[in-house]
């Protein structure tokens, strides 16, 4: 009942940022100088929900928001493509924590100032939004956007109970139980 619960949330979630696809808001003059670029959609998503332009967005295959679709492409997540950049010369690229390691130092190398961003989890995520917020004093817009993706807190009320298979060749299954080793 916890996993289906988990999983609810978590498509809700994604909901939410898909619609910011949709929903616009109205750029702030407070970002005219600065020229982010996003590497990944949901980036790009919440940097549109808040009001913040970007010089460049992330190659895909998703629906970006309205605003992004003609910007150049970057390369995705896992591939960036630093010609792009480069060309671009943004005042800052925001990278997926899990591989900011593998593009510091060629950002480094090309004088690029980069921002490591953590959506590995909800409570990062809430937290990366509202440095988001704060960086381009759009501390408003981030805090609405918090609000309509606050997840109701869930609490187990049962033990889980854990079924744990393993796989063998042939096509056969074997159950641990509480004296498997």
């Amino acid at each position: 009942m916890r996993n289906k619960k988990i999983i609810f949330s978590s498509l809700v979630l994604v909901g939410l940022l898909a619609g910011g696809a949709v929903w616009q808001l109205t750029r702030s003059s407070a970002t005219t100088g600065a020229k982010p670029v996003a590497t990944t959609v949901a980036q790009a998503e919440i940097l549109d929900r808040l009001g913040v332009a970007v010089a460049g967005v992330p190659s895909t295959t998703e629906t970006l928001p309205a605003v992004d679709r003609d910007l150049p492409k970057v390369g995705n997540h896992t591939s960036i493509n630093f010609e792009q950049i480069s060309k671009i010369n943004p005042s800052v690229v925001y990278v997926d924590q899990a591989v900011a390691d593998d593009y510091t130092a060629k950002l480094k190398q090309q004088h690029t100032p980069m921002h490591i961003l953590n959506f590995n989890d909800y409570a990062h995520m809430r937290q990366s939004i509202t440095q988001l917020g704060a960086t381009y004093q759009q501390q408003g817009a981030a805090e609405k956007l918090l609000h309509q993706i606050t997840l109701p807190k869930a609490h187990a009320t049962k033990g889980v109970k854990v079924l744990i298979l393993m796989g063998m060749p042939g096509g056969a299954f074997l159950v641990a139980n509480q004296h498997s080793y």
